[in-house]
């Protein structure tokens, strides 16, 4: 049964201030049923988003040493095409001259991006870095020389265009 309560106003109204009975609270118990129900389907759809659960779930950070840190030498071998810019002629790059590489990189993978202004790729190379190796005389010290590696640039941008050079050693 359906309990009401009635109290008056200050101005002398009577008013019904609320409603409690066994209904109200069942109401109430519904509502807060259908509040945990929704949280916790919103909590178990954010754990699969993506494949992410607690098993998966971390994070680390761990220093990357570089096999090259006083820098690498680049220069550009250029030659004047005839056909380049449209028949007018032009200088372009034909090769690239890497050099000053330490000799920790051997073995490791660099490639050498050509980019225009705006950073635009040109022409891209990559290569396995091999040092110059000990010609095995117990007599003669091992080969200290640093890398040099030079590389033909396909296709071969025209030399004004070339505005920046990027050079990445993984492995």
């Amino acid at each position: 049964m359906n309990q009401q309560i009635y109290h008056q106003t200050p101005d002398g109204d009577d008013t019904i201030a609320e409603d409690t009975g066994p209904r109200r609270r069942r109401r109430l118990v519904a509502a807060a049923v259908s509040v945990a129900v929704a949280g916790t389907v919103a909590v178990a759809s954010a754990a699969t988003l993506g494949g992410i659960n607690a098993v998966s779930l971390g994070a680390d950070q761990a220093e990357i040493a570089s096999c090259e840190s006083q820098g690498v030498t680049v220069e550009s071998e250029t030659a004047f095409d005839p056909a380049a810019a449209s028949g007018r002629g032009a200088y372009v790059v034909q090769q690239v001259k890497v050099s000053d590489i330490s000799r920790s990189c051997n073995g490791q993978t660099m490639s050498v991006t050509l980019a225009g202004a705006s950073g635009t790729a040109l022409a891209e190379m990559s290569t396995t870095l091999n040092a110059p190796g000990n010609p095995g005389n117990p007599n003669n010290p091992p080969n200290q020389a640093p890398i040099e590696v030079t590389l033909p640039v396909s296709p071969t941008p025209l030399a004004e265009d070339v505005a920046r050079v990027a050079i990445v050693i993984t492995g």
